[in-house]
């Protein structure tokens, strides 16, 4: 799967959570398929990652440039561990 450059919100707003998730999730879901994690773990992963994602980028301080890569951070923190096959698709950009 070839990876593609997602817009920021401040250069292509995203009104919604729809939008958001719609623009997001499934480039975060291939990622955290290549982990392979249990379907529960890899789906509580993705939904807590965007919820969480949602929340900051809806902040009043919130940075103006949000993209995959802050979702990516949060996925780590939601425990999506960094896999060999992960780490080699984020570099090279093809999965």
């Amino acid at each position: 799967m070839k990876f593609k450059i997602l817009p920021s919100p401040s250069k292509q707003p995203l009104s919604n959570f729809t939008d958001f998730y719609d623009t997001y999730a499934p480039t975060l879901w291939g990622l955290i398929l290549l982990a392979n994690l249990p379907p529960s773990e890899s789906e509580t992963i993705l939904a807590n990652t965007l919820l969480k994602a949602w929340e900051q980028i809806q902040q009043p301080d919130s940075i103006d440039n949000y993209c995959l890569a802050n979702i990516l951070r949060i996925a780590y923190i939601e425990g999506l561990p960094i896999s060999p096959a992960l780490a080699t698709a984020i570099r090279s950009g093809t999965g």
